[in-house]
């Protein structure tokens, strides 16, 4: 099974598994199909970004790997070791412990947070949407391609340059969806408004740790999160999975960016803060 947090990457690998990212694009075919959905358990319900499925729902619905809906094999292992790294930083940062898998989301691009933990993992279950993430891999991809035309370089030179980055957008929502983890362990998790407010303030947060280790420091982490939360706003006002406007969401992983480099403790503590000048 995906026990993300089980499956350590070496930090001297990160590179090699960014480089295939890249170079699978030279193989890519528009004739590529995926597997057909309807032979994978079908995705649990969600209101928001907590889920209300039933255990049975939550543990058939895990799935292991992306290779279903990638391009090709080369592709699709890139992308699940990439992801790995990524849960191992989110989880590693917020001191949490759940399981994270893949599930499949459909025609509704969702990822979320469960109280009940399965396949191992303590604190609870994170699950992220295949559409989701190949949604933020291609948006990577694109932005690549684009820096590279920029740079009068092409993508696989930036990469092996060390100059390619992640598909930071997907860091920001791993961080959202570990900050619901931290909110079920300290007995703070509800459906409402502000309690998305301040998942995105926590992962706000996470990016100003990330910003503190060099290797982050000469990509835009800090634009691609604003990007992420911004683009996710919505105006649904009266609905149960309302996560805020534009403007709320990337405002509060503003204001975290502001609290600056803190421990997990002080972090929380200023997020309550924040949760309650909200109001409602």
């Amino acid at each position: 099974m995906f026990e993300l947090m089980l499956l350590i990457r070496h930090s001297k690998t990160v590179r090699w598994f960014v480089t295939v990212l890249v170079t699978a694009t030279v193989v890519f075919t528009s004739s590529s199909t995926c597997a057909a959905q309807t032979s994978h358990p079908t995705a649990p319900t969600t209101g928001g970004c907590f889920s209300v499925a039933g255990i049975a729902n939550l543990q058939t619905s895990a799935l292991s790997t992306i290779r279903p809906w990638a391009e090709n094999e080369v592709q699709a292992d890139a992308i699940d070791r990439e992801v790995n790294f990524v849960a191992q930083w989110a989880l590693g940062i917020f001191n949490v412990g759940p399981s994270v898998a893949y599930y499949d989301d459909k025609n509704s691009p969702n990822a979320f947070a469960h109280p009940t933990s399965t396949h191992g993992g303590v604190d609870g279950s994170i699950r992220l949407g295949v559409n989701l993430v190949y949604a933020e891999f291609r948006l990577w991809r694109m932005n690549l391609a684009e820096e590279a035309r920029r740079r009068g370089t092409d993508p696989v030179t930036l990469v092996q340059e060390n100059k390619g980055g992640s598909f930071f957008t997907l860091w920001a929502i791993l961080g959202h969806e570990a900050a619901h983890i931290l909110q079920i362990k300290k007995g703070a998790a509800n459906h409402s408004r502000n309690t998305e407010l301040q998942a995105d303030f926590l992962a706000g947060w996470f990016f100003a740790r990330l910003s503190a280790f060099e290797a982050f420091r000469q990509f835009k982490i800090e634009e691609a999160g604003l990007y992420a939360f911004w683009s996710r706003g919505d105006y649904q006002f009266n609905s149960p999975s309302h996560h805020g406007t534009p403007q709320q969401r990337a405002q509060a992983f503003s204001k975290a960016i502001r609290v600056g480099i803190v421990s997990g403790e002080k972090a929380w503590d200023a997020s309550v803060k924040y949760r309650q000048s909200l109001g409602g």
